[in-house]
């Protein structure tokens, strides 16, 4: 996938002060990228933040295995708890398997016609010590179903980065966790993303 050297992105103020971009392009820091903006537009605060944490597990890395998954759930909660348990308990037990110290992630909670909301995920890992999604994908199903929640499907979950035109695909596909749509439905407290905190400063 070749990066797009077209001119500004436009974008839109919300009214909860976040913007959103209608074009199939995207500037961080300079560089353009593709991305799925497609009918609901992206929030460009969320896809810079989910670029800077996959852009600094690069440089700690230099390879990355990012994976994608979905996580439904049969009941409706005002909060993100269960996403923090998850996450808890998923990283603990990646972390002894690989022994791996970082790992990124975004997460976003979005909610239409369904009566719970679901989440969206993608996280990033060591490429020298994962090679594949599939263990990953494994366990992830193992710590959601002892969750009482179901991982549906996903054609293609995975990108193994290590080159920019594998950057710049992972980049486009998880954009989408950024797009408008579904973010809405939730109690003004609530957040409707999360990403990891990787400093490398």
């Amino acid at each position: 996938m070749e990066l797009i050297t077209n001119p500004t992105v436009v974008i839109k103020k919300t009214a909860n002060r976040k913007y959103i971009s209608y074009k199939s392009t995207f500037s961080h820091q300079g560089e353009l990228l593709k991305v799925n903006a497609k009918k609901s537009g992206i929030y460009t605060s969320v896809l810079h933040k989910i670029i800077e944490q996959l852009d600094c597990c690069l440089e700690l890395y230099k390879r990355v295995l990012l994976v994608r998954f979905d996580l439904h759930q049969g009941i409706y909660t005002k909060n993100n708890e269960r996403m923090t348990k998850f996450k808890k308990r998923l990283f603990k037990r990646l972390k002894k398997l690989y022994g791996t110290k970082d790992i990124g992630y975004v997460w976003v909670r979005e909610h239409e016609k369904a009566k719970a909301q679901h989440y969206h995920w993608a996280l990033w890992i060591d490429g020298d010590k994962v090679r594949h999604s599939k263990r990953v994908l494994s366990i992830v199903k193992a710590v959601w179903a002892d969750m009482s929640g179901h991982v549906p499907t996903i054609l293609n979950p995975y990108y193994f980065i290590d080159n920019a035109e594998q950057r710049a695909e992972a980049i486009y596909r998880v954009s989408y966790l950024a797009k408008a749509r579904g973010k809405a439905a939730r109690p003004n407290q609530t957040k409707d993303y999360s990403t990891s905190r990787i400093n490398l400063h």
